[in-house]
């Protein structure tokens, strides 16, 4: 999720560049969506027809909407002309969604355009009382914006030690196991990465990565997890059959890794 969005920084500091290049302006909006939490109170309309629980982690959106933000304040550090509509729809009941994805209908685009203009108005007064820019500024302008975002992951030696016990079972079996264990530390997604012995055993697109990803949620339908009454928390997740040698996996949000573990096994 962190290199998607990553991309989408890359495609707008390098759309920046380009129009800072020659001489014009470059705005750009983050848009709203009906599944950010909080974001809007949905009308019985959308929730019966444009909001389809099942499509969030299809999309992930809760995942990508905070890495947004994250990086937009990024871009607006650097200069960038950027604005996030995310939360205009927080304090507006009525229909203003058309799909199950994200598109709107004429009244949320006429809200969303008395935004985007709402915005847009000072700096564009501020740049018609400027004097022209010439190129050689435009380029000197655009200069300091780097085309990849700060990493979000905190270095290493500032992650958490694992909160879960994780080990491998006979059969195939990666077990993780928590005491004192509640939904608040089972929200987060999990991350696993499996290297094994020989990179052949894995899929084409896979090889240049050496590892397979097998990221999940505690509450994935397939995976045998199970919270129980005593705030224990089990979940056990099937390996492939074929030779492991190395085993990364823990939990992380939008701002990095919450905990990390490795388990390498012999030849």
């Amino acid at each position: 999720h962190q290199e998607a969005v990553r991309v989408w920084y890359r495609s707008s500091a390098l759309l920046y560049r380009l129009a800072a290049a020659g001489g014009a302006d470059y705005y750009h909006f983050l848009q709203p969506n009906q599944y950010i939490p909080n974001s809007k109170p949905l009308s019985p309309e959308e929730l019966q027809k444009y909001h389809h629980p099942s499509h969030i982690k299809l999309t992930n959106y809760d995942i990508t909407y905070p890495l947004f933000t994250q990086f937009g304040q990024d871009l607006q550090q650097h200069g960038v002309h950027y604005f996030d509509l995310a939360q205009i729809f927080n304090d507006r009941p009525e229909t203003l969604y058309n799909d199950g994805c994200c598109h709107l209908n004429r009244r949320g685009y006429e809200l969303l355009a008395a935004a985007m203009v709402q915005r847009l108005a000072p700096t564009l007064q501020r740049r018609a009382a400027a004097p022209h820019r010439k190129l050689a500024g435009s380029l000197a302008a655009a200069a300091p914006l780097p085309l990849s975002p700060a990493p979000p992951n905190p270095p290493a030696a500032a992650v958490a030690k694992p909160d879960f016990q994780v080990s491998r079972r006979p059969g195939s079996l990666l077990v993780y196991v928590k005491g004192d264990c509640g939904p608040e530390h089972t929200a987060a997604p999990f991350f696993l990465h499996i290297t094994p012995t020989d990179p052949a055993n894995l899929p084409p697109d896979r090889r240049r990565y050496r590892f397979a990803s097998q990221d999940f949620l505690f509450t994935d339908v397939g995976f045998r997890s199970q919270t129980y009454s005593d705030r224990n928390c089990f979940v056990e997740i099937f390996l492939p059959d074929y030779p492991i040698a190395h085993i990364r996996t823990g939990q992380y949000n939008p701002s990095g890794e919450i905990w990390a573990t490795e388990l390498t096994f012999p030849p």
